[in-house]
């Protein structure tokens, strides 16, 4: 396989990322943006390394029956905001669970994972934050797939009604970078637009989530869906179970599963500034909450919790984070993953240091994309 070559071949799978997989004549794997499985696909190789290319589709030679003309017109201008429209809505649920159980069995080696059908949200009009370029004519844009050139928009399939107005009406002023959120339980926004010279990114709004409200910055992390939030508390109580007398939320953010999982004590561990802030706040009423503001993998717990939530980037844990869980001696843990790929690492090595993966379930808070969030239910294996 050589840079720049066309070839013909056989998409088997999605994996984790989102692309196809398929075998060269060779037997070299090689990877298909946009491939879908069962697709006989025409491609040219971007890149090649020694035991796997990368690859563009120039032509579908034999369609998925999954695939679909893309809803939102600014695709085809190269909008790259949204990688999976090309993706019938019911099969990008299905397609999300595959990718899940391939990572369970190549990267955590549990090839008989339990893992729960995908839960499956709204898939338009649900984002509730967004960042956005700024053209030259003060027009709102979203950047090319895979550059930062803008492509200017006058709508978005999966923004939320109340910011795509806000998005699209505004004469901004040009700017390198915006920001828009929107609580849905509170009606409240915020909006930023940056200059070149000057980015900032400052004010706040609140949304409430399980029955707790939250205040969040705009440097602070949240969900981009207050039902996606409301999911993820679901899955994690129910991961830890009814009688949690102490919890260690590591990469807490601004305190979503530190304040809605019922627990009598309770510490937070952060790293961002601003989260911090606004975890104090937001576990102000708490009788027995601590805050560290400290990398989690830095921190060294001083007593045993019989549970705990990690959410972690989409680096995942990795060893040192496991480390800090394990410091912990949990009975049971909620995994919340990002990325399949670090999440097969994570549970990798909990189950080497002796838990049990209950059950793996995989949300759908992204629809149009391939990003997929897990939530992964580990206890203590009985000795």
């Amino acid at each position: 396989m050589e840079r720049g070559e066309t070839i013909e071949l056989l998409v088997d799978k999605v994996v984790a990322g989102g692309d196809g997989l398929g075998r060269a004549d060779d037997g070299r794997i090689v990877m298909v943006a946009g491939g879908l499985p069962g697709e006989r696909v025409r491609a040219t190789l971007v890149k090649v390394k020694r035991d796997v290319g990368f690859a563009r589709v120039e032509e579908i030679l034999t369609p998925s029956p999954d695939r679909v003309a893309p809803p939102c017109p600014h695709v085809a201008a190269g909008c790259g905001g949204c990688d999976w429209q090309h993706v019938e809505p019911a099969a990008q649920a299905r397609l999300k669970r595959e990718i899940v159980i391939d990572a369970f069995a190549r990267i955590a080696r549990l090839p008989e994972a339990p893992v729960a059908p995908t839960i499956e949200l709204p898939a338009t009009d649900y984002r509730q934050r967004v960042r956005f370029l700024v053209d030259r004519d003060g027009h709102a844009a979203f950047r090319r797939a895979g550059t930062n050139t803008p492509v200017t928009i006058d709508s978005c399939l999966v923004l939320h009604p109340r910011l795509e107005r806000m998005l699209v009406d505004t004469d901004w002023n040009p700017s390198r970078e915006g920001e828009l959120a929107y609580g849905v339980n509170t009606a409240e926004t915020f909006r930023t637009a940056p200059t070149w010279k000057h980015p900032e990114r400052t004010g706040q709004y609140h949304e409430i989530v399980a029955g707790h409200r939250f205040t969040i910055s705009a440097r602070s992390f949240f969900q981009i869906r207050t039902d996606g939030a409301e999911v993820l508390v679901g899955l994690v109580r129910s991961a830890l179970g009814p009688d949690v007398r102490a919890l260690a939320d590591l990469y807490a953010g601004v305190g979503l599963f530190a304040a809605t999982v019922p627990a009598p004590l309770v510490v937070a561990i952060e790293g961002n500034p601003s989260a911090v802030a606004d975890l104090r706040e937001n576990l102000a009423d708490h009788p027995d909450a601590s805050i560290h503001r400290m990398p989690v993998e830095r921190w060294r717990a001083k007593r045993t919790y019989d549970a705990v939530v990690a959410d972690p980037s989409r680096a995942g844990l990795g060893p040192e984070g496991v480390a800090s869980v394990l410091r912990c001696a949990p009975d049971r843990i909620a995994l919340v993953s990002c990325d399949p790929a670090a999440m097969g690492r994570d549970v990798r090595a909990l189950v080497d240091a002796g838990y049990r993966l209950e059950v793996a379930t995989p949300v759908d808070l992204f629809p149009m994309t391939s990003h997929i969030e897990v939530v992964s239910a580990l206890v203590r294996a009985a000795s």
